[in-house]
């Protein structure tokens, strides 16, 4: 893992709501990601260039 020093610190930050240990939040950040993942391998085919 990757420590920056103090010299150079960290300029990125991410909200609470991505950072939280709730329960039923990460529940509901995992549903999201397996649908949107789902469905981006669903339409792949229609993405492809056409000639």
């Amino acid at each position: 893992m990757q420590k920056n020093s103090s010299a150079e610190p960290s300029t990125m930050t991410r909200s609470n709501f991505r950072q939280s240990n709730n329960f039923f939040i990460s529940i509901v950040r995992d549903v999201y990601r397996q649908i949107k993942y789902n469905y981006d391998i669903l339409f792949m085919k229609s993405l492809k260039y056409k000639d």
